[in-house]
């Protein structure tokens, strides 16, 4: 069915991987001005919202060209689900600035440090998603399909680690937040902890999303 579909239009795999390069956009965007607020500097959280409304627009399109398909309610489905998990990746990105735009907070350099990992890790978390996507796409192609499937599983279990990898550092970043009543209000405290929430919805969105893959490829 892929095969044909690509025949005559984008296929919805190709519009899929476009959505996630704007949402990766989105994230290294909303990664710089998260280290300008860091330092104190000035820092622009519209062009953050400019560009989550481009990975809409795309979701948009998405759906438009899956409606239209002849496709199996279940395969759009998937596919559906998976462009809206992507794009919950952008959206904790526009949360994360719009949470910022309320205040401002000297972290410790013990709390630098932990969310410098968070990040680190994160970027090789959306770099193996990236990949997987791609794969995902060849797989799509009936001629590749075996080499791909054979690949996609150990990038799949790539992210998951990375997704644990993250949560250890949360973990101990969390002791170091709420070790802090003597540098931090109550308020601070409760704030970073959001903040830190917000930045781990990027790591739990895309083991989601390769999970659905993983499924996908299954059937």
């Amino acid at each position: 069915m892929w095969a044909f579909f690509n025949l005559f239009y984008k296929s919805p795999i190709e519009l899929i991987n476009e959505h996630f390069k704007v949402v990766s956009e989105v994230y290294e965007l909303a990664k710089l001005n998260f280290n300008c607020w860091r330092e104190g500097k000035e820092f622009n959280y519209e062009v953050v919202d400019q560009k989550e409304h481009e990975a809409d627009i795309i979701r948009e399109k998405v759906s438009e060209v899956i409606t239209t398909s002849l496709m199996s309610s279940l395969r759009k489905e998937d596919i559906l689900s998976l462009v809206w998990v992507q794009d919950e990746i952008a959206d904790a990105c526009q949360d994360l600035m719009h949470i910022l735009d309320f205040k401002r907070v000297k972290l410790t350099p013990e709390m630098t440090e932990k969310f410098r990992q968070i990040f680190e890790i994160t970027d090789k978390a959306m770099t193996e998603y990236s990949a997987l996507l791609n794969n995902f796409y060849n797989f799509s192609r009936a001629d590749w399909a075996p080499r791909y499937k054979r690949v996609i599983p150990q990038e799949i279990e790539n992210i998951s680690k990375f997704e644990k990898d993250i949560d250890r550092v949360k973990h101990s970043l969390g002791k170091i937040i709420y070790n802090s009543e003597s540098t931090h209000s109550a308020i601070e405290i409760y704030f970073i902890s959001k903040m830190t929430i917000i930045i781990d919805r990027t790591s739990n969105e895309l083991k989601r999303a390769a999970e659905r893959i993983k499924r996908m490829i299954a059937k």
